[in-house]
């Protein structure tokens, strides 16, 4: 697992990380994706309720099947690697994408 520190580097050289005041990673907590203790972890964290949660990742067996067991919103990065998954609220290819969705609401 990838430690924290290094998702940290990379949200705050993108710009986002002031976004983020609660960050979970599962590697740290010794309970891996698609358990969906980790994202119950997460939600408790943050002090959100699950279904106003979604959940961005690029690896439908674990991202999206977790994120959805635990009752959140999941959207899916398509790549060659990903490609579709019907569990997905959304998908996309461009951050953009991802941001106007959110926007929308």
């Amino acid at each position: 697992a990838v430690p924290g520190w290094i998702f940290d580097r990379i949200w705050k050289g993108v710009g986002l990380l002031d976004f983020f005041s609660t960050r979970v990673y599962s590697g740290e907590e010794g309970i891996a994706k698609p358990d969906p203790k980790i994202f119950q972890l997460a939600a408790q964290r943050a002090g959100v309720v699950g279904k106003r949660i979604l959940y961005v990742g690029d690896v439908p067996e674990v991202d999206i099947v977790g994120a959805k067991s635990a009752g959140w919103s999941a959207a899916l990065r398509r790549s060659q690697r990903a490609g579709t998954c019907e569990l997905a609220d959304f998908e996309f290819d461009d951050i953009r994408e991802l941001v106007d969705y959110v926007c929308r609401g």
